[in-house]
């Protein structure tokens, strides 16, 4: 994968929850996970980018069934 035109190591992440992001929120989340992804592996901060995505409990599967019917909502 290259990023900014160069092979240098870099990432792309996925962050997808049920009603725990937000604009407050994904700023905490990713301060905490540009910090832990970088030191482990390192990823310069300037190679890599997070995307967040709330997701409705109808949306997401499980066990046969979605968390709407899980959550009773």
């Amino acid at each position: 994968m290259t990023f900014g035109g160069d092979d240098a190591p870099c990432a792309q992440t996925s962050v997808m929850s049920i009603g725990r992001l937000g604009t407050k929120e994904n700023i905490r989340h990713s301060k905490e996970l540009f910090d832990a992804i970088c030191t482990g592996l390192g990823i310069s901060k300037e190679k890599m980018y997070i995307s967040f995505q709330d997701a409705k409990s109808s949306e997401i599967g499980y066990n046969g069934t979605t968390f709407f019917e899980i959550l009773g909502k």
